[in-house]
């Protein structure tokens, strides 16, 4: 079967711009790429603006307030605040140095607030590693242990503290309190 020939003209001769778009004229190569340039007509306008900066608000002076205060006013002020800061620092254990909200990344260091040698520091995290297994599950995770088992630990290994005499060294209540406080912090974090 042979196809019958078609004559093809020797030039190719495209059929006519593509129809007129409601669009500017140089917007319609984004839409028909032509090789050819397409010029503007006399109609159209384009339209440069020149750079210009954004100039900025002056700054607006501070408005100073004055506060004024009696003589009676002040002293009543100045003996409450006495009172208040006195009150407020002895019930309140001062923060340890570190990195607020990160377990583990300061904070206290028991074998620093204790002040014992290695091998008594040794004898006592094995109290504690055997307090744990006598109390705990230790196949659960610390989130799935009991309240009752954990505080068991913490008790029997600050008896164990006591029995040493080591809380007894500290002079003030917030310093055995911190040390007790340390105490704890280590044990909950070797439990699991």
């Amino acid at each position: 079967m042979h196809s019958p020939s078609v004559p093809v003209a020797p030039f190719y001769e495209p059929e006519g711009p593509p129809e007129a778009l409601p669009l500017l004229t140089y917007h319609t190569e984004m839409f028909c790429p032509t090789t050819t340039s397409i010029s503007i007509s006399w109609q159209e306008e384009i339209v440069f603006f020149p750079l210009t900066p954004i100039l900025s608000r002056p700054p607006t002076p501070k408005v100073a307030k004055a506060v004024s205060f009696s003589a009676e006013q002040i002293s009543q002020a100045s003996i409450g605040s006495s009172l208040s800061s006195i009150a407020s620092h002895e019930s309140k254990i001062p923060k340890p140095d570190g990195e607020a909200g990160r377990p583990s990344r300061g904070g206290y260091n028991l074998e620093i607030a204790l002040k014992w040698d290695a091998g008594r520091f040794k004898a006592f995290k094995e109290c504690v590693h055997a307090s744990i297994q006598k109390h705990c599950d230790t196949s659960k995770s610390k989130t799935s242990q009991t309240p009752a088992a954990i505080v068991a630990v913490q008790t029997e290994n600050s008896m164990i503290m006591m029995a040493v005499g080591q809380l007894e060294i500290y002079s003030d209540a917030a310093e055995k309190h911190r040390c007790e406080a340390a105490t704890k912090e280590y044990i909950t974090q070797i439990t699991y």
